[in-house]
């Protein structure tokens, strides 16, 4: 009894802390990559998990592999592996594995999976790359505010204790935030505002979605993003031998936006009740029309892969094209915010000074 009790609890340790691993993309990436190659020159998937491990970088994916050839050599599959870490492996990967595993082509969807994820990361650094410049300004101009609230305002105070006189009112505004209670205050009003908004969004998490959406620029940026993610999983999943309701259904999983994930599981139902997959998603109203029209004629031609992969090369440039004109409307917005508040620091910080002047 109590070794079967202690097999249960390092069970569920197990379970626990494979649920909590976390790997890098780029490290995601290059397993997939490396997987592929070791397995199209013939090496056996047990081996191949083996040697991958003793040259992995990451103590997190080597944990991985290490509990991944143990399983693989006891008789799993690799998808059934692949479900054991939910935390690293998605249901996407997992639903693309099994499909190489039943139709032979294991080495292609592999390959599918590097791409994947590589194009994945690029639109994320692109995103951090291009949103960096209007972070930084922001953070630096907070940097300047706090520097003359703690140093100059105290001044200005000792400066109208000389000259008399009530302060000009940016002096009086400049002063008072030099106050600690201030400072608790706005706190205390910022942490209440952030959790009404976030008890908001997990109690009508579709509306707030929609309004994501219907932001100008920034929601034609999400909606295109949304959009690329659907194709990306399109792409990577009929070539391998997936029906299109079945890739409709993968790419459910990758939709992070509720408002846009309802109206393309809309689309999935009419492509299930018989209607082409082209028209079904531009009933939605999510989807570009050149996307939308681009696929009608791939159905009909039947040159389906070789348009979704040209499709999500056009995409993706749309979705930089979108994110340029975000971080073209960030940076000035920040810039001038800046200026604005750099001209009343002047104005608190010198109009005592001449007023002080100007009484003596």
């Amino acid at each position: 009894m109590a070794s079967r009790w202690l097999a249960y609890l390092t069970r569920e340790l197990d379970s626990f802390e494979e649920a909590e691993l976390r790997v890098p993309a780029l490290e995601v990436a290059l397993f997939w990559r490396q997987l592929a190659m070791l397995l199209r020159n013939g090496v056996p998937l047990a081996r191949a998990t083996e040697v991958l491990r003793s040259q992995t970088a990451s103590a997190a994916l080597r944990l991985i592999l290490d509990r991944s050839h143990e399983r693989l050599l006891k008789g799993m599959s690799l998808s059934q592996v692949l479900r054991c870490f939910p935390g690293i492996f998605n249901n996407l990967a997992v639903g693309l594995v099994l499909s190489g595993e039943k139709t032979g082509s294991l080495v292609n969807v592999l390959e599918r999976l590097a791409d994947l994820e590589e194009r994945s990361m690029r639109r994320r650094a692109s995103t951090m790359s291009a949103l960096i410049y209007p972070v930084l300004l922001l953070l630096s101009t907070l940097a300047v505010s706090a520097i003359f609230l703690l140093f100059v305002a105290p001044g200005d105070q000792s400066l109208f204790a000389l000259g008399g006189g009530p302060p000009p009112w940016p002096s009086r505004v400049l002063m008072a935030l030099g106050d600690p209670k201030i400072w608790i205050a706005l706190g205390t009003a910022a942490v209440t505002g952030w959790l009404a908004a976030a008890a908001l969004y997990h109690r009508f998490p579709l509306a707030w979605d929609a309004r994501l959406l219907k932001i100008p620029v920034v929601g034609e940026w999400l909606r295109d993003t949304q959009v690329a993610r659907v194709l990306d999983v399109l792409s990577g999943s009929l070539p391998v031998g997936f029906a299109v309701t079945e890739a409709l259904k993968l790419a459910q999983h990758v939709c992070t936006n509720r408002e846009f994930a309802r109206h393309f599981a809309n689309a999935v139902e009419s492509v299930y009740n018989g209607l082409g997959m082209g028209e079904s998603l531009a009933r939605t109203g999510m989807f570009p029309r050149f996307v939308t029209a681009t696929i009608e004629v791939a159905e009909e031609s039947g040159q389906m892969d070789n348009t979704l992969a040209r499709l999500c090369l056009s995409v993706d440039e749309q979705v930089q094209d979108s994110l340029d004109t975000v971080t073209s409307l960030i940076g000035p917005l920040f810039l001038g915010l800046a200026g604005v508040l750099a001209g009343f620091l002047a104005l608190a910080i010198f109009l005592p000074i001449v007023s002080v002047t100007m009484s003596i």
